[in-house]
């Protein structure tokens, strides 16, 4: 950024003030100031003339080559006598000639024999240093630029003819150009491909017409348009983290990487940032900034939008939000939950984990047959975690308070079923085990009777497989004891 405006301060210095409000330069002068500087290369001086194209709303840019000739066309752009013939020290200009300056600076160092510009019915000529104005044969609806190479006579016969970088430059820069460029008779252009985002998000611009920009959006998937909170237009998609994140800059036409942001694909289309005179990046400015910000901003509300998508997702949408519900960070409504657990079940991707978070939710709201519900179903997928879920399960029959005679059954199958299954105990462990839940549950809402008889089952159980002074029939026989049943 200090490199570029300190040029552009000493070419200011240089300058003075024309007629019409013009302001120009002098060429030789110019000329001094930028050698000095690390311009783009020669045959890349079309990108400036697509620059032009795009700063003067011209509808499309052909370029076509015929051996040593190089022509330009810039549908829809014109200009007047005036412009045209100052155009070589124009080089500040904020219009499409600006840029065109530029064009010329460069493609004269390709020692061409000669360069033509013509807009409308007038024609520029540049030779050797020397300029002149003239009537056309014929009146062009736009503006062309001519670059003739031709070396002459005795290289023509020897095969030499020029090399294809003007038109690689072209094919590589600008196929993300908001604008036609088409180079000898092919389009440049190749959309920008978002059609596998899980959600995507269009910022419109009037200056742009969002039909026309090179972009493949996604059919299958939510699709947001809204203004633009910015100069530019621009489109985003959110992916999976583990796919590729990138952002493209396209500006005054030409296609540049930005930085990248997890779980974003984008692209933005401005004129409102400026390019280094190399053309190799963007100046890394405060309105960069604040687009790159505002992009992030529309990427965390495609995040938060899908969830009231959920009905709506593909199989790839649902296991992004699976993803994000599983994170120790996330704290959604149970509702939300709720949404996203059908939609796994429908879709034959039933999560046990996402259950569990569900059933903590539904506990903590006080929500008990819904607890109880996500509970049992945790623990059929994933009877593995038997420990943990039994738990969660007997706090929900705590918070019931229910009889435990009315609970036999479920302790039964929490504890004699999955325990044996899983743990592998034998059956009068797991038997022991079952009497002294279900005797803990008792105690704990205190039903001391039945306490006393879960307990005194337990026991008798525990102290035949390991005797009378093994800490577990201590314990039980302590418990006993203050319940008022000292064990015989």
């Amino acid at each position: 950024m200090r490199e570029f405006e300190e040029l552009m301060a000493g070419l200011r210095a240089s300058g003075e003030q024309q007629g019409r409000g013009a302001f120009t330069l002098d060429a030789a002068r110019a000329r001094r100031l930028l050698a000095s500087y690390r311009l783009a290369e020669p045959h890349e001086y079309g990108l400036f003339v697509v620059q032009a194209a795009v700063r003067g709303e011209a509808r499309e840019v052909l370029m076509t080559q015929e051996g040593w000739l190089t022509r330009f066309f810039l549908s829809g752009l014109t200009l007047d006598a005036f412009t045209l013939e100052n155009l070589p020290d124009s080089l500040l200009a904020p219009g499409p000639e600006g840029p065109l300056s530029m064009a010329l600076l460069l493609a004269e160092r390709l020692s061409p024999r000669e360069m033509r510009l013509q807009s409308g019915d007038l024609e520029l000529r540049l030779q050797g240093g020397q300029r002149s104005l003239k009537q056309a044969r014929e009146s062009l609806a736009g503006l062309a630029l001519e670059v003739d190479r031709d070396p002459g006579r005795w290289q023509r016969a020897l095969g030499a003819s020029p090399s294809d970088l003007e038109a690689q430059s072209l094919r590589i820069a600008c196929a993300q150009a908001p604008i036609p460029v088409s180079v000898g008779g092919a389009s440049a252009r190749t959309p920008v491909r978002l059609d596998s985002s899980l959600a995507a998000m269009v910022f419109e611009h009037p200056g742009y017409d969002s039909q026309k920009l090179p972009l493949k959006l996604p059919s299958g998937a939510p699709l947001q348009h809204h203004p633009s909170p910015g100069d530019f237009a621009a489109a985003l998609g959110l992916v999976s983290d583990d796919q590729p994140a990138w952002t493209f800059l396209v500006v005054e036409g030409l296609f540049f990487e930005g930085p990248r942001r997890e779980g974003l694909q984008a692209v933005l289309w401005t004129n409102a940032l400026k390019v280094n005179l190399s053309l190799g990046a963007v100046v890394q400015d405060q309105t960069l900034e604040r687009f790159l910000e505002l992009l992030s901003q529309g990427l965390e509300h495609l995040k938060e939008s899908l969830w009231g998508e959920i009905e709506q997702l593909s199989q790839a949408g649902l296991a992004y939000l699976e993803k994000v519900a599983l994170r120790p960070s996330a704290h959604l409504p149970l509702a939300t939950l709720e949404d996203l657990i059908r939609a796994l079940k429908r879709s034959g991707s039933e999560n046990a984990e996402l259950n569990t978070r569900a059933a903590e939710l539904a506990l903590m709201e006080k929500q008990l047959d819904r607890a109880e519900s996500y509970y049992r179903r945790a623990l059929e997928l994933s009877p593995e975690r038997e420990a943990y879920l039994k738990d969660g399960l007997l706090k929900v029959l705590r918070a019931r308070g229910l009889p435990p005679r009315e609970l036999e059954d479920l302790f039964r199958e929490v504890i004699f079923g999955l325990r044996k299954r899983v743990v592998g105990l034998g059956r009068r462990d797991t038997l022991a085990t079952y009497f002294e839940e279900i005797g803990h549950y008792a105690d704990s809402i205190e039903c001391r009777s039945e306490a006393r008889d879960y307990y005194t089952q337990a026991l008798r159980l525990r102290e035949g497989m390991y005797g009378s002074d093994h800490h577990t029939v201590i314990k039980l026989k302590e418990r006993l004891a203050e319940l008022g049943q000292p064990p015989s």
